[in-house]
């Protein structure tokens, strides 16, 4: 009996330690166009113990790609260029007890090919490897609508960013609307009323974090005028 009974309670602890993490869900579908320019998964991980930090690792896993289109993932600071699967060592994201992390965010352009891809994402306390959730991304882009790319192609927008400024140029745009520009986490950084013409937009981006920004336009009835993800370092 006290075998048993021994049995049974390192059965709990390891299923209490092995529980720490979990997810908001383990399967998501993102339907969109393959005209489109770019679908994205965002994910919260929770950290559930009540006492324990945790440091969360993210693998990447393709389990079937539609020929051409690309995929990439942020996680924490940092963003992974396509030929990179696993999040860095030395860029642990790092929950508190009873807290949840929102930086995760899957990307997948499919590059006017359509097709479905399917990647498995898998989330593991590094503090406790047996400690891990899968989280499946089906990226379903099989009919064509039209997409990001096809929008600022007719209205003449393009981009540029560094350390200091971001600068939008548009040509031909006739609208008065608004120019939001938000980081990774989908915190707005920046937001103004503007009248598009044909000029610079010059906004100036020493106060943003390093790292992956969204620029939107859109105009004063909340049509997309423009959308492009820039890189500020």
């Amino acid at each position: 009996m006290t075998k048993i009974f021994t049995l049974l309670f390192s059965s709990l602890i390891t299923f209490s330690l092995s529980a720490q993490i979990s997810l908001e869900t383990n399967e998501v579908d993102v339907v969109m166009g393959y005209t489109e320019y770019e679908g994205t998964a965002h994910i919260k991980v929770y950290n559930n113990s009540t006492t324990d930090n945790c440091e969360v690792q993210a693998t990447r896993e393709i389990v079937s790609q539609v020929f051409g289109s690309v995929n990439y993932f942020c996680f924490g600071k940092s963003c992974y260029p396509a030929t990179t699967s696993k999040s860095d060592e030395g860029d642990l994201v790092s929950i508190d007890p009873q807290s949840n992390d929102e930086s995760f965010v899957a990307y997948y352009n499919p590059e006017n090919n359509p097709g479905n891809t399917r990647l498995k994402y898998t989330f593991e306390n590094v503090n406790n490897p047996s400690d891990k959730q899968e989280l499946f991304i089906n990226f379903k882009a099989t009919s064509a609508t039209v997409g990001v790319g096809e929008l600022e192609s007719k209205v003449g927008v393009s981009y540029k960013a560094s350390s200091k400024k971001i600068i939008v140029t548009l040509e031909n745009v006739n609208a008065n609307g608004e120019i939001v520009i938000k980081d990774i986490t989908g915190k707005t950084v920046f937001s103004d009323a503007v009248s598009f013409g044909t000029g610079v937009l010059v906004i100036p981006a020493e106060s943003f974090s390093p790292g992956i920004h969204i620029v939107a336009l859109q105009d004063a009835n909340g049509n997309r005028i423009g959308l492009q993800k820039l890189s500020v370092y």
